[in-house]
């Protein structure tokens, strides 16, 4: 995976949470806004406004492809 790959992941992940964080609030549901913001949230910052690490592994399930 490449790093642009990568970032695209991470813009993916970033705004659809919080797309459902925003959508969750405004209806209200703040117990599910809340854990969705702290499902993406890192001592309440923004995990790419800091020096955070995220990690990605390999599609594992590239290994069973040929035993189906």
């Amino acid at each position: 995976m490449t790093n642009q790959e990568k970032q695209d992941c991470l813009d993916l992940m970033s705004e659809t949470l919080f797309g459902l964080f925003q959508t969750a609030f405004d209806r209200g549901d703040y117990d599910t806004s809340n854990a969705i913001y702290e499902e993406w949230m890192v001592d309440d910052k923004d995990p790419e406004d800091g020096n955070y690490e995220f990690m990605f592994i390999d599609d594992l399930s590239l290994l069973f492809q040929d035993e189906n």
